[in-house]
């Protein structure tokens, strides 16, 4: 995200801790210092106002689950796994294209397209799907270590939509509404309490959506006399993965090969991986179908 919420991981800044253009190193700003920050705002006129166009933009709406194949068996330790895709470097490049030539970000284009793939899941018109934000609301934590990243959720309601082109605008004003208001998730709830119904569904699953952001390239990056690149390229799915919170998890990254690699996160015991196979292969199939004729009229 250039803006939070825009990407759901954004890339770090290329000067050094704590430093201006030109100026000498400054401390940085420790993460007690963020957390006292949040407190001392929470009753500020900008979050009064965020949370009055949370309050109205989610009325009645609630996270879109997904059905499981299985429902959560509370008796069953979690069994995360990881699929992943690699897609070509021409869908990639339409996708980019696409979002420059409506005025969109390529998050905007596939979260349209995950809007889409959730609506022809679930039946659902009204769509609220969660993502990620880095959460680092003033520059003078943008160095600051600790858990800042935030639940933002993307509500897109495509009721009156007939194409694959309308969904995407809809999808640009939730983005858009998203980013101009974030604040912490838990005011959002706490506001809004009915949005959280799917997780208290032991046969509905919740599956956030994020597109991951590097602002530069990390090859060949030094901190501290020693060397360090970013592995991105990966291709191989895994059995066993880290836990996530009940639900599951899809990250979407542009390569610096210019092609689109996702992952998508799920718990064994509730989805056969042939089912998050097959997710993946119909969102591929929706994203190109939006690029290529966003006339594509809705399933």
């Amino acid at each position: 995200m250039v803006a939070p919420g825009h990407h759901a991981r954004p890339g770090r800044r290329v000067r050094g801790p704590g430093r201006g253009p030109s100026g000498p190193a400054a401390e940085t700003a420790q993460y007690q210092e963020f957390a006292r920050w949040q407190h001392a705002t929470a009753g500020s006129g900008r979050i009064d106002k965020a949370r009055a166009y949370w309050r109205e933009r989610l009325a009645g709406a609630e996270i879109t689950g997904v059905t499981s194949d299985r429902p959560r068996d509370e008796n069953l330790a979690s069994a995360y796994g990881v699929h992943r895709f690699v897609f070509d470097a021409e869908l990639s490049s339409d996708v980019v294209e696409f979002a420059k030539a409506t005025r969109s970000t390529p998050f905007m284009v596939m979260a349209a397209a995950y809007s889409a793939l959730l609506r022809e899941r679930t039946g659902a018109t009204d769509i609220v799907f969660p993502t990620f934000s880095s959460g680092r609301y003033e520059e003078r934590f943008t160095d600051s270590v600790g858990p800042f990243f935030n639940f933002v959720p993307i509500h897109i309601d495509t009721t009156g939509c007939a194409t694959l082109g309308d969904v995407l605008e809809e999808a640009r004003t939730a983005c858009v509404g998203a980013y101009q208001h974030e604040i912490p998730f838990a005011r959002i709830a706490e506001d809004s309490p009915a949005l959280l119904a799917p997780f208290a569904n032991g046969f509905l699953a919740v599956i956030a959506f994020e597109v991951l952001q590097t602002a530069f390239p990390m090859e060949g990056s030094r901190v501290g006399g020693l060397e360090f690149a970013e592995i991105r390229g990966r291709h191989l799915s895994q059995k066993v993965s880290s836990a996530i919170p009940d639900g599951g998890l899809w990250a979407m990254d542009v390569l610096p090969s210019g092609e689109l690699a996702g992952s998508l996160k799920f718990d064994h015991n509730r989805f056969d991986e042939s089912t998050a196979v097959e997710l993946v292969a119909r969102f591929r199939e929706l994203l190109g179908s939006l690029v290529d004729e966003p006339q594509t009229q809705l399933s």
